[in-house]
């Protein structure tokens, strides 16, 4: 009895499909049917599959070959598998799937004038908070956010809170701290070395309470003593890049102590920067 070869499936084929608003390279299969690729570039272009008018280059100077939009070709068309339309032997990767729209101007998408408001939607507030589909609404209705009637005295618990843990642990303007770290006493925990400049109230970081501003001995922070926004709530007293030495940190992340200033260089002494050549 003879056994008859199990059939070949063929390869996949990767060509450049482009459209007006993207290119990228994707991979093809001959097997498919014109329909079941429109199908597919619908999602890589956004263009429906009966809008969709395709033109093929098989090299970047090539005449190109034209697929017909679905509208205007016949149903036994868009069932023809790729391998009896396309010249599949020819393709290579630098080959073009080129997708246009022929749908009006009006009804195409238009990602490239964002900056024209006049063809925006925009919704008045007053509009919106009358809604009773938003989420506004919604959070109205849950209670979340600044509609949970208990979210102001937790804030003023969690104010509190932070204002006695800084007072516990000595946390005041002046104070020498150990930033983070894994909580021992040596050098190599991982913490960042500093002088307290501010303690007290930011609103505009975390959703506001207590904060504790440090001025780090290195150029290692977040900002120059300003919050987001640009308020300055302390001055970076150091030499050199004032932008990267300020932090702002919760009182449990501070240790007050005796720390060591730490330089730039590592930690190094008077006499060993001497005996560093000047570059």
């Amino acid at each position: 009895m003879s056994h008859q070869p199990p059939p070949t499936t063929a390869p996949d084929i990767s060509l450049q499909v482009t459209s007006p608003h993207t290119r990228s390279e994707r991979r093809i299969n001959p097997s498919w049917t014109v329909s079941l690729l429109r199908a597919k570039l619908e999602f890589i272009t956004g263009i429906p599959p009966s809008c969709q008018s395709l033109l093929l280059f098989t090299t970047p100077d090539s005449a190109p070959l034209n697929l017909p939009s679905s509208s205007s070709s016949s149903s036994s068309y868009e069932t023809t598998p790729l391998s009896s339309l396309l010249p599949l032997h020819q393709l290579t990767s630098s080959s073009e799937l080129r997708v246009s729209d022929t749908r009006p101007a009006s009804m195409q998408l238009n990602l490239l004038n964002t900056e024209d408001e006049s063809a925006q939607f925009v919704l008045d507030e007053a509009d919106y908070a009358a809604r009773t589909d938003s989420v506004l609404a919604w959070k109205k209705r849950a209670g979340l956010g600044r509609f949970d009637p208990g979210a102001e005295e937790r804030r003023r618990q969690a104010l509190r809170r932070h204002e006695e843990e800084a007072r516990e642990k000595g946390v005041v303007v002046g104070k020498r701290v150990m930033v983070g770290g894994g909580g021992g006493e040596e050098e190599e925990d991982g913490g960042r070395r500093g002088w307290v400049r501010f303690v007290g109230v930011v609103d505009e970081i975390g959703g506001g309470g207590w904060w504790v501003g440090v001025e780090l001995d290195e150029p290692v922070g977040r900002n120059d003593g300003r919050a987001p926004g640009g308020r300055r709530y302390f001055d970076i007293e150091a030499e050199g890049d004032k932008g990267k030495r300020g932090v702002f940190v919760r009182p449990e992340r501070c240790r007050v102590g005796e720390w060591e200033v730490v330089n730039d260089f590592g930690g190094m002494d008077d006499e060993e920067m001497d005996g560093l050549e000047e570059i």
